[in-house]
Parts: C-alpha cells; sequence; structure tokens
C-alpha cells in the first residue's frame, strides 16, 4: 500500500476515522492525505424565497461559505498538527463541490479510502450524513474502510465470503494491500448446505494463505438472512474489522446483496472494508 486517502470532519466519528487512518499509515509507513470538502452544493442551492429574498439569500449564502471555509482550515490545521505528532506523512487538500465527487476524484492517485460511517460536511448531523458514504461505497473505484466510531487496528478479521465476483474482488484486493500479513482470518461462508458452505471457503482459505494470513473456515448451512449470520459471528468474537464485497450491479443481486452490505453498514460496531 503506498497512499492512503482519509475524509476529515470535525464529528466524533470523524476523529475516530482520522486516528484509525494515521494507525493504519504507519502500519505501513504510508503517506496520509487528508480531505477536507467545502459541499458549497449544499450551501448554494435553491429554497424557497419571499418576494425580494434571493439577494438575502446570495449574501447569507456568502457568510455560511465563509463560516465553513474558517471550519475547515482548523479542521485541517488539527489533523496536520496531529500527523505530525505521530510522525505521519501527511498533505492535508480542501476541495469545494459535491463531496462524493471530490472523494471520487481524488480516490484514483490513492490506494484506500477511509471514511466515516456518517459524515458531517455541513458541521451537524443531519438526516442525509451517510449519504455520502453510501455513493461512495456504491460507485467508488477504490476499496474503502467505513469506521463506526473509536477502532482499533487488531489482529483477527472476518471475511463474509459468498463465492461471488464481488466478495472475491474484495478478498483478493485486501490481500494485495497486505492488510491481512500476519492476520488472523475468519471465512464465513454460508449455504443452504454445509458441504457447499465448506468447497466455498476452501477457495478463499487457499488464496489468504498464500499472502500469509492464518486462516480458519466457518462454514454455515442456514436459510437465515446473510447479515443475521454475519452480525451474529462478529459480535460473538474479538474481531477488528470486517471484509465483504460492495453492490452488486443488476437488480436482482443489488436487491438481494445490497440490502445486506448496507444492513451491515447500518448495524456493526466493526469497521467494514468494501470493494466491488
Amino acid at each position: 500500500m503506498k497512499k492512503i486517502l482519509v475524509v476529515l470532519d470535525a464529528s466524533e466519528i470523524g476523529q475516530a476515522t482520522q486516528q484509525y487512518a494515521i494507525d493504519l499509515a504507519k502500519q505501513f509507513s504510508t503517506p496520509l492525505t487528508g480531505l477536507a470538502i467545502l459541499d458549497t452544493p449544499w450551501i448554494t442551492a435553491s429554497q424557497p424565497e419571499p418576494l425580494g429574498g434571493a439577494s438575502f439569500k446570495m449574501v447569507r449564502d456568502d457568510v455560511l461559505i465563509e463560516k465553513s471555509h474558517a471550519h475547515l482550515k482548523e479542521q485541517m490545521d488539527l489533523f496536520k498538527n496531529r500527523c505530525a505528532r505521530e510522525k505521519v506523512n501527511s498533505i492535508v487538500l480542501e476541495a469545494s463541490g459535491f463531496p462524493e465527487t471530490e472523494i471520487e476524484r481524488l480516490s484514483y492517485e490513492h490506494d484506500l479510502i477511509v471514511i466515516g460511517r456518517t459524515t458531517d460536511f455541513h458541521f451537524e448531523l443531519d438526516d442525509d450524513s451517510d449519504l455520502t458514504v453510501k455513493h461512495v461505497v456504491r460507485d467508488n473505484p477504490r476499496p474503502i474502510i467505513t469506521i463506526p466510531g473509536k477502532s482499533s487496528l487488531g489482529n483477527k478479521v472476518l471475511v463474509a465470503y459468498d463465492g461471488s465476483l464481488q466478495t472475491a474482488r474484495a478478498l483478493h484486493m485486501f490481500l494485495l494491500l497486505g492488510l491481512g500479513i500476519d492476520k488472523e482470518l475468519s471465512i464465513l461462508t454460508i449455504s443452504p448446505t454445509k458441504e457447499q458452505a465448506e468447497e466455498i471457503g476452501k477457495k478463499a482459505k487457499s488464496i489468504s494463505e498464500l499472502y500469509g494470513a492464518q486462516v480458519r473456515l466457518i462454514s454455515v448451512a442456514s436459510d437465515e438472512k446473510p447479515e443475521e449470520i454475519i452480525l451474529k459471528e462478529s459480535q460473538n468474537n474479538d474481531y477488528s474489522l470486517i471484509v465483504m464485497g460492495a453492490f452488486h450491479k443488476t437488480i436482482i443481486t443489488e436487491a438481494l446483496f445490497g440490502s445486506c452490505t448496507r444492513n451491515i453498514m447500518k448495524r456493526s460496531n466493526l469497521p467494514l472494508f468494501i470493494h466491488h
């Protein structure tokens, strides 16, 4: 892994996200880019205005942009100082525009994106705080780690693997980035029969061991919703990360697997490594 992008915001989850990215950068001796985003489309969006109110809105928008820029400058300085204390090589960038667009634009220069499960670009956690994350997870070509709160790197990783192209890509990318080296990987497979689950798991075990991971298989025969089994397993053991594929592209598989990914993102208290 050569370069990590972390999305900055001032929320509690945002602070935990920064620390996680710093710890990861230290582990891999990797440069870290902090991205602060001024969501100008949100600030300047059209709203119902009384007669003659348009000019007032323009003035108000300018004031909000100026205040938001000051908030971002403070965040950027704090992040830069934090990295300096931790002896992490870092740069800090400010972008203006749609958050998901700005993240995608910079993602092509990085191996991994670290982002909070909710994002506070408007300096308050509103009803849309997780929309940017959903868009980034769904559309971005780079792997992503979403952070739900205070988290540590740890040594035990749960891999949710169903043998699909998406989960195979996610596991392979996780291994290629070196994130599985010397880790204890528990590969969870779910199928109507235990034999089928075991057969699926063998392929994941084989490639994981090639990359220096210690692997155990958890083969479950069940018709229960996959997210319930994944969440139950993740809560009952000392895992520090869940690895899984993201959104499928067809309507049918999106309805099945996409909802599974979204539910785990929403309900799990562990960081989630996602790739598709």
